[in-house]
């Protein structure tokens, strides 16, 4: 076993001597410039390295520091600007509170999330790292991803120019860099933590296909099975109990902002009409916030989907072969896979002990909710149950003004 494992890395390793691809390794990058992904050896084959004094976590501190003054400047420019609009009853205050909840949850995203990955800066080195180690089995993914260093890049990029140039609310100013510098940062923030999440589960679906391909090639024993499965397990609970704060700070701020900014859009329609530029603003900004969302749950549906197929794949692998495989279970009993008939092929393993429901691996966020196609819809129903709450505070503003 250990042989063929030895095997596999060699030949993967040929003709390279990266251990992410091109477009995965930028990504690093980008993450590390927009506050994250402090380790070293990013490029070759050596283990990642977290270390907690080193000029990555400088460079956090110094976009924490300026993350934090642009967001004071820019509150101070649009007070005044939304106070006049008070007073000639342009806004309502839920308009006016709208936005101050936008930028405030904008950048207070973007900071709890720089200040996780120093403080958890080494669970997450070793969480990338053992995810990393599955291509010892596997081979590596030659994937070169170069969509997800294109859109990352474009999208905080218009989305910094927009939403700086385009805000009615902020003046132009000699600082008018700093506030491109900063929306870039939290651009690529918001997108950049969503895809290296997406490469995680990708690392977890490339390996519950290899573990089919080997059952299907009768390349693989009850032993070896068993053994790749605690991995599999394993890496999909660190993954949910590592990653998992990093999906609900970014999830929460992207539903509180696609709800705000759908709002406003709604709201400036009948301020500015459709032809003012605060519309390509607020468009290209809600944008910007669903992406994210959909990179999370689309990213964790795939493993689900190849957890089910796996287990198929394993009934079906014992059908034929006619064998049990004894499955340790989380509360430490035995299961033994043993399916007689082509019949119960179909029954995903659901009688056998218990093991199916016991072993099944979910992608969740830290535990408090799951990722996928249903927890995707149950979002959409909050976002819309929101949108309706601010319409509703709105129409009691102007009914009190008038």
């Amino acid at each position: 076993m250990e042989g063929r494992r030895r095997m596999a890395w060699a030949e993967s390793r040929r003709g390279g001597s990266e251990k992410f691809s091109v477009g995965v390794r930028i990504i690093c990058y980008l993450t590390t410039f927009s506050g994250g992904f402090y380790f070293a050896n990013i490029g070759g084959n050596r283990p990642l390295k977290f270390r907690l004094l080193s000029w990555r976590t400088l460079w956090s501190l110094i976009l924490i520091g300026a993350l934090i003054y642009n967001r004071y400047r820019q509150y101070t420019d649009s007070k005044e600007f939304f106070e006049a609009g008070l007073k000639a009853n342009f806004f309502s205050e839920t308009d006016v509170k709208a936005n101050y909840v936008q930028l405030f949850v904008l950048f207070l995203a973007a900071l709890l999330s720089i200040v996780y990955w120093i403080v958890r800066g080494q669970a997450l080195c070793d969480l990338f790292d053992e995810a990393w180690e599955l291509d010892r089995q596997m081979g590596t993914d030659e994937r070169r991803r170069w969509l997800w260093v294109v859109g990352s890049v474009v999208s905080s990029s218009v989305f910094a120019v927009v939403v700086a140039f385009g805000s009615p609310a902020v003046k132009i100013s000699a600082w008018k860099a700093l506030d491109v510098f900063a929306l870039v940062v939290v651009g690529l923030n918001g997108v950049t933590q969503p895809l290296l999440y997406a490469w995680l589960s990708s690392q977890i679906v490339r390996f519950q296909q290899h573990m089919m391909t080997e059952m299907r090639e009768q390349r693989t024993t009850g032993e070896e099975w068993q053994e790749e499965r605690n991995r599999l397990e394993s890496l999909t609970k660190k993954l949910n109990r590592t990653y998992g704060p990093l999906a609900i700070i970014h999830l929460a701020r992207d539903a509180v902002l696609v709800s705000i900014v759908v709002f406003l859009f709604i709201r400036s329609v009948a301020a500015y009409g459709l032809g003012a530029l605060m519309m390509v603003t607020l468009c290209t900004a809600s944008v910007c916030f669903v992406v994210p969302i959909l990179i999370f749950h689309l990213a964790a549906e795939q493993v689900t989907i190849q957890e089910d197929l796996l287990w198929r794949t394993t009934a079906a692998a014992c059908t034929a072969a006619g064998v049990k495989i004894s499955v340790e279970s989380p509360n430490g009993t035995l299961s033994h896979l043993d399916i007689p008939t082509s019949r119960k092929e179909n029954r995903l393993l659901m009688e056998a002990d218990g093991c199916y429901k016991l072993r099944r691996i979910r992608p969740t966020a830290a535990g408090f909710f799951g990722l996928g196609h249903g927890p995707l819809a149950e979002l959409t129903d909050v976002i819309l149950t929101y949108l309706i709450v601010l319409f509703q505070f709105s129409q009691d503003d102007y009914k009190l003004s008038g």
